[in-house]
């Protein structure tokens, strides 16, 4: 039996110790998915984990990000109709680094996985959340089909005949 833990997911684990014991830890969603071939079975599992902490906006410019499957937001929005759109927006971004894996950021040049600019410099952050509906309708998104590149963690047990 080989284990995958590729970077992202270590700098993926290291993103929710660090918020993790600042903020409340959910688990939004979780993905297993299975593929048999004739050499192996491999089984794939991918928590997407939402942190909401309260020291966000003092220190950083966004109101939320994602690294691989760990959503960080600013706690402010957490219930409230700004802030379902802002988990939908980083949700898609970790459906995006799941989908590409590193290739996420060469990626950003070539592919609008933003939707559009909605960060409106000098606004008031509440303003800024009027665009992000828009936003998420626009960002690229996977097709179903799109293998992903990433998973937090593979499990690979070879067959043997």
């Amino acid at each position: 039996m080989r284990i995958e833990f590729p970077l992202l997911s270590i700098l993926s684990l290291a993103v929710l110790l660090f918020f993790g014991l600042q903020g409340d830890v959910e688990l939004y969603s979780w993905e297993v998915g299975a593929n048999i071939t004739p050499d192996e079975v491999r089984v794939t599992v991918d928590p997407t984990i939402a942190i909401w902490v309260d020291s966000l906006y003092d220190t950083t410019s966004h109101c939320g990000y994602s690294l691989g499957g760990i959503m960080v937001m600013d706690a402010r929005y957490r219930q409230t109709e700004q802030g379902n759109h802002l988990t939908q927006h980083e949700f898609n971004h970790a459906r995006q680094q799941r989908a590409l894996g590193l290739w996420f950021i060469p990626a950003s040049f070539f592919l609008n996985l933003e939707g559009e600019p909605y960060y409106l410099q000098g606004r008031p952050y509440d303003e800024r959340f009027k665009f992000l509906a828009r936003c998420n309708a626009r960002m690229w998104q996977p097709p179903f089909e799109w293998p992903n590149q990433w998973g937090f963690l593979t499990l690979a047990i070879a067959q043997h005949p």
